[in-house]
């Protein structure tokens, strides 16, 4: 049965995130980590979701070292150039992978725990995200989807192949395999989207609908109003995109409400899975602070 759901709120000028995370109908512990934190000058947002891998002590050990691992870099002063902080947050996974790896190779217990993650630096103005796995990223304007992450996962190599339908996803029994994550067995690779060639002119950039690894950016533009969600496949795993954008339709400018109601919406479609989500809603400049 669902345990009560842990809710936190972080606040800047012109950005408000809230998080919260659900044991879920069906599992014994939560393997999920949530992080939300800020610069100390306020500059910008880190926000991760790591979902664990490798039963319950593996896949808890697991998640929780690449939030910590993410954590260090609010340490450095955020980079002024898109190259430098894209290349600051690719360096976190590299360094997580590693710590992960090492944990493991210290404990047969912990032997193959891995973690899926998406990461983001939200500023006002633009959200820098990479992510490995199947945890994913929503980009909301208006109520309407402009781009969503496209999952690392055996399930969408099949889709974009036509070797199956998307009326047979969720009884598909490789539906929760995994083609990249965050160390794993030896034979897991890690492979970290968008890549940085996919960045063009910044100023003709084009949001996307489409789940497709080839059409992903890893700079989204923002604007007042704008709403993202990060989510584990707890969240994804259970309620349709035309739900989530419901959901979206009625909360997006309270982000504890957001997650509140997508969590209620998971759980109600059955919970199987823990349950992380981050909502975060960008400020009009001509009023910059968000109701409390």
């Amino acid at each position: 049965m669902a345990t009560e759901t842990m809710y936190a709120t972080v606040a800047l000028p012109y950005l408000k995130a809230s998080y919260g995370s659900n044991l879920g109908h069906t599992r014994d512990s939560n393997e999920d980590n949530v992080l939300v934190i800020a610069w100390p000058d306020q500059a910008a947002l880190l926000c991760v979701v790591a979902d664990g891998m490798g039963g319950h002590n593996g896949g808890e050990t697991a998640s929780r070292i690449v939030t910590e691992v993410f954590r260090e870099l609010i340490s450095y002063p955020l980079p002024s150039t898109q190259v430098a902080r894209y290349e600051m947050l690719m360096d976190q996974f590299g360094k997580a992978d590693e710590a992960v790896r090492d944990r493991a190779a210290l404990d047969t217990r912990l032997r193959g725990m891995g973690s899926t993650v998406v990461a983001a630096i939200v500023t006002p103005q633009e959200c820098l995200h990479l992510y490995a796995g199947d945890c994913r990223l929503y980009h909301f304007r208006e109520g309407k989807q402009l781009h969503v992450t496209a999952d690392h996962s055996v399930i969408r190599l099949l889709l974009e192949m036509g070797q199956i339908t998307p009326a047979e996803v969720d009884q598909h029994p490789m539906r929760s395999i995994v083609t990249s994550a965050i160390g794993g067995n030896s034979n897991n690779q890690l492979l970290v989207s968008p890549p940085l060639n996919s960045v063009t002119d910044m100023d003709t950039l084009e949001h996307t609908s489409k789940a497709t690894l080839s059409d992903q950016q890893p700079f989204l533009q923002l604007e007042a109003g704008d709403v993202l969600i990060m989510c584990s496949d707890g969240l994804c795993g259970e309620i349709e995109q035309s739900e989530l954008q419901r959901l979206v339709e009625q909360s997006s400018t309270e982000p504890h409400a957001l997650v509140h109601s997508s969590i209620v919406a998971a759980l109600q479609a059955g919970g199987q899975d823990n349950i992380s989500v981050i909502v975060v809603c960008v400020a009009d400049a001509g009023n910059p602070r968000f109701p409390e």
